[in-house]
């Protein structure tokens, strides 16, 4: 966000009150916590903060251990996204930010280790979306397209979409690592799009029926069918 709108949201904040956040704004807020921890806010956005008051009280250790145990009894893993338990996943984030800088008192890193903790942070990332997923499509179904827009009502799930389509660009062009794609397909996740499996299955049936390959001209006449909703996404990389 520009700084404009970033204080517009902090404008937001103060008004509604610590205490009283919609579920996207005390996401919002949580967002600033953790770059707070990792030094990565310009002073003025600091400045802003602290006029709120208590913004970002500090998980003690004991405390933290505590609620990722329960976490990990209640859902099996430790990869906590910030959009289903913000303060966890936040005290989370610092302990591996601490781990990475050398900071983390062995003990504690053995502690954390011996929840299954990961520390490697890209890893981690995709994990908590990866079973952020799996939850979400128990729910749902395979078919089922996580949400684009965010309310209070799906917020939990709402940056799923993205991650979907950034596994199913990767898969697209070839570069999703076979053991992720074996992962996704395992927990119900359809990599093909609605209309690629439609293309798939209009030449599956005419090798069936006639025993032949479908043309490039037939190809592509399937393709100008195609669902125009579904947009491949773009690489800007």
């Amino acid at each position: 966000l520009g700084l404009e709108k970033w204080k517009q949201m902090h404008e937001k904040v103060k008004e509604v009150g610590i205490e009283n956040l919609s579920r996207s704004l005390r996401f919002w807020l949580d967002k600033q916590r953790s770059k707070h921890r990792r030094g990565l806010l310009a002073e003025v956005q600091e400045n802003l903060l602290h006029e709120l008051g208590d913004w970002d009280p500090d998980l003690p250790w004991e405390t933290g251990l505590g609620m990722l145990a329960d976490f990990k009894r209640l859902k099996g893993h430790c990869y906590v996204a910030l959009e289903d338990e913000g303060e966890l996943a936040i005290w989370l984030t610092h302990m591996r930010w601490m781990q990475r800088r050398g900071e983390l008192p062995a003990d504690k890193e053995s502690a954390l280790a011996l929840l299954g903790v990961v520390f490697d942070v890209s890893e981690a990332s995709y994990l908590s979306r990866f079973h952020l997923l799996k939850e979400y499509l128990e729910i749902a179904g395979p078919d089922a397209s996580p949400p684009q827009h965010i309310t209070d009502a799906n917020f939990k799930y709402c940056k799923l979409w993205s991650f979907v389509w950034g596994q199913r660009d990767l898969y697209k062009r070839g570069k999703l690592q076979p053991e992720r794609e074996a992962a996704l397909r395992d927990i119900g996740l359809r990599l093909e799009t609605k209309s690629e499996r439609s293309i798939n299955v209009e030449m599956t049936k005419a090798e069936t029926v006639f025993g032949i390959s479908q043309s490039p001209s037939r190809v592509e006449s399937i393709a100008s069918e195609m669902d125009p909703t579904e947009v491949p996404l773009i690489d800007t990389r």
